[in-house]
């Protein structure tokens, strides 16, 4: 008999072979304790949550318990392992990850994940659900026209004893020489017969949805991705794809592309198994070998989970490495620095990064890779932190103390500051300026008919001394008309603006967007100025 849990496309090597019975046996885990197939234990903490696996058992657990949910399926050579800070690869979150490896050969690796998917699959009416994972490439992956490479995939089973058809999967796109690919959406990447669609009116056979150059997967960051399936076997299922955040495919009734529908699924038939989950590392043709892939936070739940945490950083690696590069002059400097050793109130742990600025000069903490492709596709995301200033800074009215910033880069290749926070040398408020660099090259705006640097001020708060302050900032990116600035101070609305832009416009080398973390200023008292920055989060969401 066929396992319909056996990996399309693969001839399977190594594997952890378990059982799962859809009559949901009550299987016993430890003395006075049972756990039922059909209701996660998740699923009662949280009853948007059916599922996830965070890894911090230090294995993969998560993914095979209760015995027979899950399992893991090997190629010759291929390997899903529980790893900690592998090289310069943190985890996303807590302090393990799953790493997938493909060596030269070629192959796959998958972790596969049972019985949740299959009980929302055979609901009636059709129960819509969401899977979600942050995956991290460390190098761009190429590969020939021929070969492919397979990062996960919806399966489904037409009968008892019969093997499992992909579906739906997401490839990812041969890299090219501007960076790596996006996701394409593969309907029936191994042209089975699976009878028409996956529209009405569709033949059946393989159909690749691209992905856009815009949503190409940053590389060495983590990537979140959110899948929304709504199950049918015939022409009313829906499957949308988010990644950071931005919907990047949608193959649903309300889709814009006026197709309908699709199928996710066969049509219920005694199956042992109707459909189910795989996270993959498949590929042939590969370059570099071995081929590596992370995954992390893995969740299967009722509705997508906001906020995402796109990035962050709290210093509690005791340096700076979680940021990506610093931009120092003779006279300034960021470290990281225990809170003790700097004689002020820990925030959260023990390390704090500390900025200081001597003279007439600045240091710059970029926040830079992945935020480009947020703003090139013009996603909506907010930038968050704590800030501490052990005592006032004061400056004359020719100078100025900046500490945040957002930057981009023109047609010409040169950087400059966009929109950049400041503090008021008298009454310490703070102060948002557009275009503050007199140097810059030009740009219209921040609104419409607008030209020349733009100075917002306030009466008050001013901005407290010798206590933790939490400034938070949205931000739609924008090289036209239509972007979007808001910051709070401790929870209160400093400046809100809209209809704005935020960046230079694409063409050239022009339309890059990034932001920094600073102490940068003139004329300032004390020497050295000061301050320290915790806990600093970038997210798709405001997290309060």
């Amino acid at each position: 008999m066929n396992d319909p849990r056996r990996f399309p496309g693969f001839s399977i090597g190594r594997r952890r072979l378990l059982t799962y019975a859809v009559s949901s046996p009550v299987v016993t885990i430890a003395s006075g304790f049972g756990v039922n197939l059909a209701t996660p234990s998740s699923a009662l903490a949280d009853p948007q949550i059916q599922w996830s696996a965070h890894m911090e058992t230090g294995d993969l657990s998560e993914w095979l318990n209760p015995p027979g949910a899950g399992e893991e399926v090997d190629d010759p050579g291929c390997t899903t392992v529980a790893i900690g800070t592998d090289g310069a690869v943190h985890p996303h979150s807590g302090n393990y990850m799953m790493k997938q490896t493909v060596p030269a050969q070629g192959g796959g690796t998958r972790m596969q994940r049972y019985p949740e998917v299959d009980r929302l699959s055979r609901t009636t009416p059709p129960t819509t659900y969401y899977y979600s994972f942050w995956h991290y490439l460390p190098s761009a992956i190429s590969y020939g026209s021929s070969d492919t490479y397979i990062v996960w995939g919806l399966n489904s089973s037409a009968g008892a004893g019969l093997a499992g058809d992909p579906f739906w999967s997401l490839v990812l796109a041969s890299s090219s020489n501007n960076g790596t690919g996006a996701l394409d959406l593969v309907w029936n990447r191994l042209n089975r017969a699976l009878g028409a669609g996956p529209h009405n009116g569709e033949s059946g056979g393989k159909q690749t949805y691209a992905g856009l150059d815009a949503n190409r997967l940053m590389i060495g960051h983590w990537n979140f991705i959110e899948i929304m399936i709504t199950p049918a076997p015939d022409f009313t299922g829906a499957i949308k794809v988010w990644q950071n955040g931005t919907l990047i495919h949608d193959q649903s009734p309300t889709s814009a592309n006026g197709l309908g529908g699709v199928k996710t699924q066969w049509p219920i038939n005694n199956q042992d198994l109707l459909a189910w989950f795989g996270q993959d590392g498949y590929g042939s043709g590969l370059t570099p070998t071995p081929t590596i892939n992370y995954v992390d936070d893995v969740t299967i739940s009722l509705g997508r989970i906001p906020p995402t945490i796109w990035w962050s950083a709290d210093m509690e690696t005791g340096d700076l490495s979680q940021w990506f590069g610093a931009d120092d002059n003779p006279i300034a400097s960021s470290t990281a620095v225990t809170a003790a050793s700097a004689g002020i109130t820990a925030h959260g742990g023990s390390w704090v990064m500390k900025q200081s600025v001597t003279g007439s000069g600045g240091t710059r903490m970029n926040v830079f890779p992945g935020l480009n492709s947020l703003s090139q596709a013009g996603t909506t995301f907010y930038a968050s932190w704590w800030h501490y200033f052990p005592e006032r800074i004061s400056f004359g009215s020719g100078d100025q103390y900046n500490f945040w910033q957002i930057a981009s880069r023109d047609s010409g290749g040169v950087y400059a500051p966009i929109w950049a926070l400041y503090v008021d040398g008298s009454n310490f408020t703070p102060i948002l300026i557009w275009m503050p660099w007199d140097g810059a090259p030009a740009l219209s705006g921040p609104h419409n008919g607008e030209t020349g640097k733009q100075i917002y001020r306030l009466s008050s708060p001013a901005v407290p001394i010798a206590s933790w302050v939490f400034f938070e900032i949205m931000c739609t990116p924008s090289a036209g008309f239509t972007g979007a600035l808001k910051i709070w101070m401790n929870g209160q609305v400093m400046f809100d603006l809209s209809l704005i832009k935020t960046r230079y416009p694409d063409g050239g080398v022009g339309g890059l967007m990034y932001t920094t973390h600073n102490a940068y200023g003139s004329g300032l008292s004390p020497t050295p100025a000061v301050h320290y920055v915790d806990d600093v989060t970038y997210s798709l969401g405001r997290l309060l």
